[in-house]
């Protein structure tokens, strides 16, 4: 049952931005998250009537809800189902521009998707969001002049575009393995630099590295047989897959085995629902 849409408070929408922030913005983190702050600001405290805040502001609480699989009151289905509808009255405008906006709307929607069975198809919208990300040109390193030095604004837009698109390139690198589906750009064609390695970005470059690794396995298992390569061919890249896969391995940012890591993901989330 859709209950009647009440916005909700500054408390709880900033435990629904710390969820989608710990454990979504840490793997893929393809907005801004000062501006994502910022729309916060404007929808919760200012009442912003701007459509493009409204959508990125309620879908981020949808996630969170998800994320905090009814923990509490304030995050249960209903209230889901309630931001996920209050997000889409207001992406008309996005969806119609193509630009890294709509590219970020697509990812958020596929997000959502991941966590829910009856949402949208996650395989089309991961399509669309790397279909439009190409055509922008993303999947390419970008110019730089010798002349000028780029500005620290260039810098940080630069380093957006690119997390954006590998979030769309792992995202749709990980569903089309999972479906069996082809994927929409092949790595050969792909030159576009990692996101800058700062300590926010440890984590999302080596999900980045993994998805590398994955669609070089898929491809090679799974290509045509009248494509595959001879004995010594095929032991050699097997070797080089192994080598990669260990690599990733040794140099991965946590500290901790993957149970605990996991334990301790559960451990937040309890206590980020406690604070509703």
């Amino acid at each position: 049952m859709e209950m009647p849409f009440k916005k909700p408070t500054v408390k709880s929408g900033r435990i629904y931005l710390t969820a989608y922030k710990n454990f979504v913005h840490l793997q893929y983190p393809f907005l801004n998250w000062d501006s994502i702050i910022s729309k916060f600001e404007d929808v919760i405290l200012r009442d912003s009537k701007d459509q493009e805040s409204l959508f990125f502001i309620y879908m981020i609480f949808a996630i969170g809800c998800l994320l905090l699989e009814d923990s509490t009151p304030h995050t249960s289905s209903i209230y889901t189902l309630t931001f996920y509808n209050k997000a889409f009255e207001n992406i008309g405008q996005i969806i119609e521009a193509s630009n890294l906006t709509t590219v970020q709307a697509y990812l958020l929607i596929a997000v959502f998707s991941q966590k829910i069975p009856d949402g949208p198809s996650i395989w089309q919208t991961t399509g669309l969001a790397i279909r439009i990300a190409v055509a922008l040109g993303l999947h390419r390193e970008p110019y730089k002049s010798k002349r000028r030095q780029p500005s620290e604004a260039m810098k940080a837009l630069e380093d957006l575009k690119s997390r954006v698109f590998w979030s769309a390139y792992g995202m749709e690198r990980i569903n089309g393995l999972v479906l069996g589906r082809p994927f929409s750009i092949a790595d050969i064609d792909i030159d576009a630099p990692y996101p800058a390695e700062t300590e926010e970005n440890a984590v999302a470059i080596h999900v980045i590295r993994l998805r590398r690794i994955q669609s070089n396995i898929c491809t090679f298992v799974y290509k045509p047989h009248k494509f595959t390569d001879d004995v010594e061919e095929i032991d050699a890249t097997r070797v080089q897959i192994l080598l990669e896969l260990k690599d990733w391995m040794s140099t991965f940012p946590a500290k901790t085995s993957c149970a605990s890591y996991c334990k301790i993901k559960r451990k937040k989330l309890y206590e980020i629902a406690r604070m509703v």
